[in-house]
C-alpha cells in the first residue's frame, strides 16, 4: 500500500514538473498562473485574471467593488480641510482677522508668537481631524452596507470569516477588508 502512495506520488511530481517546464514558455518573469481542477476541466488562469472571488463569486466581487468604491469616496474631504487649513492661514498670514478681533489682539497674538508655528499646527489639526472625518464616515458607509454585503456572501455559502480570508488572499478591496475585520458584530442584524 505504501508503495502505491509512493509510486502516485513520483507519477503526481513528474507531471507537475512537465507542466511546469510548460508554463515557463508561456510565463514572463514574475508572472504567476493558477491552475484549477472545477467539475472535471483543468482550468488555468493568468495573473491578471486569477482573482478566485471575481471567477467563483462574480455577483459578490461587484458588490464588494461597489461597495470599495463608496469607501474611498471619504478621501475627497481631503480637499475641502485643506483648502479651509490654507483660507485660516492666508487669513492670518495677511492680518485679514485683525478687523474682526478687538483692539490690539492681533498685536498681542503675533507677540505671543502667533506665527509660522501656528500655521503648521493649523495644518496638522485639520489633517488629523480629517483622518477622524475619513474614517468616521468610512465606517458609517459600511454600517449602511453591511446586512446587503453578508447577505450576498450567505448566498454563495460565506460567513464573514470566510469572506475575510477569501479577501486577504487576493489582496483586493483593501477598505472593505478592513471594515470587516474591524467589526465587532459580524452577523446579518
Amino acid at each position: 500500500m505504501a508503495d502505491l502512495e509512493l509510486e502516485q506520488d513520483d507519477e503526481r511530481e513528474r507531471v507537475f514538473e512537465r507542466a511546469a517546464r510548460i508554463l515557463k514558455e508561456a510565463l514572463k518573469e514574475g508572472e504567476n498562473a493558477i491552475a484549477e481542477w472545477e467539475d472535471g476541466t483543468l482550468h488555468v488562469y493568468a495573473s491578471e485574471s486569477a482573482s478566485s472571488v471575481r471567477r467563483k463569486f462574480p455577483n459578490l466581487y461587484g458588490y464588494l467593488a461597489s461597495v470599495e468604491a463608496q469607501l474611498e469616496g471619504g478621501l475627497a474631504g481631503f480637499f475641502v480641510f485643506l483648502l479651509i487649513a490654507t483660507g485660516i492661514c492666508l487669513t492670518l498670514y495677511l492680518e485679514g482677522v485683525d478687523r474682526f478681533l478687538p483692539e490690539g489682539m492681533a498685536a498681542q497674538l503675533r507677540a505671543w508668537g502667533w506665527g509660522f508655528g501656528s500655521y503648521v499646527s493649523t495644518f496638522v489639526v485639520f489633517f488629523f481631524i480629517w483622518v477622524y472625518l475619513s474614517d468616521f464616515t468610512e465606517t458609517q458607509t459600511y454600517r449602511r452596507r453591511k446586512k446587503e454585503l453578508l447577505q450576498k456572501a450567505s448566498t454563495v455559502s460565506l460567513d464573514r470569516d470566510l469572506l475575510v480570508s477569501l479577501l486577504s488572499e487576493a489582496n483586493e478591496f483593501p477598505r472593505t477588508l478592513r471594515q470587516l475585520k474591524l467589526d465587532p458584530a459580524p452577523t446579518i442584524e
